[in-house]
């Protein structure tokens, strides 16, 4: 079996709580920790979203949510798109929601936020559909639910992170063109020196 050509990535630390800093042969690669992993939730909430039958993490204690009135009708128009990539979210009455599900990796405490994000971003984005209205919500979610700089990571999640942007079909970028990490090479540290010579 062939395995997918990509770079062995050697992580050496963290920079300011934001960055990853990793060692690939002779140059330094810096990885933009949130846009890294907004790229891989948002494939992998991609996949979760065309599967014929979603999953979703059950929660054992349901957590109800109050939306305005004026979201409830928004809610309901992204509920089946939530539902795909595993927000199991029914109407309880009036404005109240149960969240009875999330996609699996969504921090504990943090599925309000997410979800308000997630609503706050869609109505800035003004009226779509269909698979336009998937997308939008993709990259609500990826971008919510990824890890928020200022976390400090331990040296096996910063090289999980790492092996997981690497199978990622486009390690480079966010869904949004973001760049997720930047490469400084041997020659650019060379030159760097020379011009201090």
């Amino acid at each position: 079996e062939t395995l997918k050509s990509t770079p062995v990535w050697k992580v050496i630390g963290q920079l300011s709580l934001k960055y990853i800093a990793a060692l690939s042969g002779s140059s330094l690669i810096v990885i933009d920790q949130h846009r890294a992993h907004e790229r891989i939730l948002f494939e992998k909430l991609s996949e979760k979203m065309n599967a014929s039958q979603p999953g979703s993490q059950q929660k054992l204690f349901p957590v109800s949510i109050d939306f305005s009135h004026e979201d409830v009708p928004l809610i309901e128009e992204m509920s089946e798109d939530l539902r795909k990539i595993g927000f199991d979210l029914s109407a309880f009455g009036g404005n109240t929601f149960v969240l009875n599900g999330v996609p699996e990796g969504t921090e504990s405490g943090k599925e309000k936020e997410v979800l308000e994000e997630i609503l706050e971003t869609y109505k800035h984005q003004g009226a779509v559909a269909g698979n336009a209205r998937s997308q939008t919500i993709l990259r609500c979610a990826s971008s919510g639910m990824a890890i928020r700089y200022g976390k400090e990571l331990t040296p096996q999640e910063m090289q999980r992170l790492t092996d997981d942007l690497m199978k990622c079909h486009n390690p480079g970028y966010t869904s949004t063109g973001k760049i997720t990490y930047t490469v400084i090479g041997q020659e650019d540290i060379e030159r760097k020196f020379k011009q201090q010579s």
